[in-house]
């Protein structure tokens, strides 16, 4: 199941985030005098223009709010962390437990209200984010990488993606949940992967992941076990390859029927050619630059896109 429509939000005091800097290692100190939010919003302006280009409806919501509210947010751009849209015979939205303070600034009512002008129905919205009392956190899809037509959840768990609350989101939406542990190495040694999105990405008939940072056998084999009786054809990324976000990519489609995997420049470059071969055989790629956002933010492409369903 493959979404047409994709709701995007403009940089907002974009920076590396303070907030969420211990526990992704993906993300850089700025140390050089630049402007990152000018340089995020050029990036976020060129891939929204890729995306309408080739006819992927978009949803764009300004920086500044309709309330007048404009809350320092370093990772606005981020939103498919904090709201998820799903569709089934009863519509639903979710909201999140967020684990950086400031990121639970994210979270605004405009972003249901325009998919809602659009003609999207939502009977129903589910909202966890009260487990950020207890310090419990479920980061969206960047936690939760969906295989929407067969309702599966694949999650690495991490400080912000809670066993408990996997479980918890499986009962409210009737899904299977295959979980894991998957690590990458830091100066600092072996750590967890903040976002399972980062080294996998389920697309209708392809499973990109990165089965080197499962170093537990016994899980590994699992995971390949459960996407092999789903029907995914497994397309491994290296180590390096998912450094360069090579794993953060989205299936989508456009208004004519037409399928593209998104990604970000640096994640195609890095694609060896039989890799892109395989990709290409179902789908295009679209592929733009947003080196400022993947050094500084810790995040690329995918976690830019919130499906709207």
């Amino acid at each position: 199941m493959l979404t047409d429509t994709l709701l995007l939000i403009e940089p907002n005091h974009f920076t590396a985030n303070p907030d969420t800097i211990a526990t992704n290692f993906y993300q850089e100190k700025i140390t050089d005098n630049i402007d990152t939010q000018k340089l995020a919003k050029q990036e976020f302006d060129l891939l929204v223009k890729e995306l309408q280009k080739n006819d992927i409806k978009t949803i764009v919501l300004p920086a500044k709010r309709k309330d007048g509210k404009e809350p320092i947010t370093p990772d606005a751009l981020f939103p498919n962390n904090w709201i998820s849209f799903h569709s089934d015979t009863h519509k639903k939205a979710i909201l999140y437990p967020m684990c950086g303070e400031n990121r639970r600034q994210e979270r605004r009512n405009d972003a249901i209200e325009e998919a809602q002008k659009l003609g999207f129905q939502i009977d129903e919205i589910i909202d966890l984010t009260n487990f950020e009392n207890q310090n419990n956190f479920l980061e969206g899809t960047g936690s939760l990488v969906l295989d929407r037509k067969n309702r599966m959840v694949y999650a690495c768990l991490s400080q912000r993606t809670d066993k408990d609350l996997i479980y918890l989101f499986c009962k409210k939406m009737d899904y299977e949940s295959v979980f894991f542990y998957s690590e990458q190495e830091t100066s600092e040694g072996w750590k967890l992967i903040y976002h399972t999105n980062v080294m996998m990405s389920i697309g209708e008939n392809i499973a990109v992941v990165c089965l080197d940072s499962i170093r537990d056998k016994v899980e590994r084999a699992y995971l390949i076990q459960k996407l092999e009786e789903a029907g995914k054809n497994i397309l491994e990324i290296s180590l390096e390859q998912k450094h360069h976000f090579a794993g953060n990519m989205l299936q989508v489609k456009n208004t004519k029927d037409e399928k593209f995997w998104v990604m970000s420049e640096a994640a195609h470059k890095i694609l060896s050619q039989n890799q892109i071969d395989i990709l290409q055989k179902e789908s295009k790629i679209i592929s733009s630059p947003i080196p400022t956002i993947e050094k500084y933010g810790g995040g690329s492409v995918r976690c830019m896109l919130c499906e709207v369903f």
